[in-house]
């Protein structure tokens, strides 16, 4: 018998089929944590019997990986992750949707996502989240169309070697002390949209000098592996500490270097190209590896400045939420 349609996962017996589609279907924006995932979504997959015992005794585990599934001849052509975002599943996330090529345009993904909002509404979930790529016009449309606005968005930028000739532009800067680190979030919260926040609040503890966080810094420059930079931007009238604020990441061995930008939203397109100037002029003192940075994508000042330097767009996913 050839079984075809729309049915929740078989957490036994589905894993490593949806693994191979989300391969398939992601190929070109899985990073190492995605493949991570995936490589262990392969070995659930493999484990069988005690995997479905997982499933049935431990929400958690239910909640990372329910969703349903596309079947036809009893393979998964298609696939729907459901999340659940918070404690109380007021919030969920909707993930992996995807569709086997050969099967593309007659209307799956519609189904596996009204599967899961209907899901989740008879969850009690009240919102439901998602990201896509800015470029996935198809995709887009289809949340779009099913009452989804987009909240922002996160894109990541790469050079791949400093231009020639880079001159730093005259801007005052200096060394940030570890004190200073909640000036930096305080920067860092204005500069992230509302809406964004809503979702993915910015965390104080990604900027907070830790005692760990210093020691390990402290040691990774003393063998030579890394140097971290903490450089602002003074506010010369003293209605906040900083105009804005860079952290870069130097590497020293084999790997790349980052580099984060935050400019207050008063300053934005009069900081970001000197700011950036000076930042990559640091980074000649270290060896020609690639550059990475994030950025929010209405913060379209960085983004011109980024590109006038030599960056190149490698992604941007868009938050998109629906209220239920």
């Amino acid at each position: 018998m050839h079984a075809s349609g729309l049915r929740p996962i078989d957490v036994r017996r589905d894993l490593g089929e949806v693994a191979d589609l989300i391969g398939d279907a992601f190929a070109d924006e899985l990073d190492q944590g995605g493949l991570s995932a995936l490589r262990e979504m392969r070995t659930l997959g493999q484990m069988g019997p005690f995997t479905q015992f997982l499933s049935r005794v431990s929400t958690e585990f239910d909640d990372m990986l329910g969703g349903f599934v596309w079947v036809e001849d009893n393979h998964v052509i298609g696939n729907v992750t459901v999340q659940r975002a918070d404690t109380y599943g007021q919030r969920w996330a909707i993930a992996n949707v995807a569709v086997a090529p050969a099967f593309r345009g007659r209307g799956i993904s519609r189904k596996l996502m009204a599967a899961a909002l209907e899901h989740i509404t008879s969850r009690g979930g009240k919102w439901v989240v998602l990201q896509v790529r800015q470029n996935n016009d198809v995709a887009r449309g289809l949340y779009e169309r099913m009452g989804f606005d987009t909240l922002g968005g996160i894109g990541d930028y790469r050079l791949e070697r400093l231009p020639a000739n880079l001159d730093s532009s005259p801007l005052m800067i200096h060394p940030l002390h570890n004190s200073e680190w909640h000036a930096v979030y305080e920067l860092a919260t204005a500069g992230t949209p509302s809406l964004m926040q809503w979702w993915q609040p910015v965390r104080a503890d990604e900027f907070q000098m830790y005692l760990e966080r210093r020691v390990q810094e402290s040691f990774l420059r003393l063998v030579g592996h890394s140097r971290v930079f903490r450089l602002a931007v003074p506010n010369t009238h003293g209605s906040r500490p900083f105009d804005a604020v860079a952290i870069i990441h130097a590497a020293r061995w084999r790997g790349t270097h980052s580099l984060r930008v935050y400019v207050h939203p008063e300053q934005h397109g009069t900081l970001e190209v000197p700011l950036l100037a000076n930042v990559l002029q640091i980074l000649q003192d270290f060896p020609v590896f690639p550059i990475t940075t994030r950025v929010q994508a209405t913060h379209e000042p960085v983004i011109a400045a980024l590109r006038m330097f030599g960056f190149c767009e490698v992604k941007t996913l868009l938050t998109m939420r629906k209220r239920l």
